[in-house]
């Protein structure tokens, strides 16, 4: 995959350890797809918030990654394992309480917006038709390519999540011919 400067030099951990952890993660999700280079990108939209779903390894890499990376671009956020503001009503463990409110913590240090939608679109204004943006949930991705006219990989939360970070994503293979 073709990297500029910046992006090698990020690589390399001359940008700090969370934009070199971002770019590895483009770098092997890029490679392994085939993709040509990074574009760039101007929303991410994040899944990988519910404890129940990453867990306390998930908890603890978002905790440690978020004393240092900040998003770039406008970026929003799956729903939560709970509704934060009736979760008395739930009678859910205070082990699960405490990591997903470390999990939300940890993307509000980030920059990240806490919409908790998995419908980001019905929230937040659209970008114009041909827009690359980066969206890890599915509904949300296929809305974007087959509705709304923007331009998205299915990303991973990871990789959405090194989007974010970065300021942009893997053009696939699938995308070559829709680029200018």
């Amino acid at each position: 995959m073709e990297l500029t400067r910046d992006e090698e030099a990020a690589l390399r951990g001359e940008h700090g350890s969370s934009m070199e952890t971002a770019y590895r993660i483009l770098v092997a999700t890029g490679e392994a797809a085939d993709a040509e280079r990074l574009v760039k990108i101007e929303w991410a939209h994040l899944s990988g918030v519910n404890y129940n779903t990453i867990g306390d390894a998930g908890e603890r890499f978002l905790a440690e990654f978020s004393r240092t990376a900040r998003v770039k671009v406008r970026t929003s956020l799956n729903p939560m394992g709970y509704d934060a503001d009736s979760v008395s009503g739930y009678g859910l463990d205070e082990d699960f309480i405490r990591g997903q409110e470390s999990i939300r913590r940890s993307y509000e240090r980030m920059g990240v917006m806490p919409t908790f939608s998995c419908i980001p679109y019905e929230i937040l204004k659209l970008p114009g038709a041909g827009t690359q943006v980066s969206f890890a949930e599915s509904n949300a991705a296929i809305y974007a390519n087959s509705v709304a006219g923007l331009r998205t990989n299915k990303e991973s939360a990871f990789s959405a999540l090194a989007s974010a970070i970065t300021g942009q994503e893997p053009l696939l293979v699938a995308q070559k011919g829709q680029r200018a």
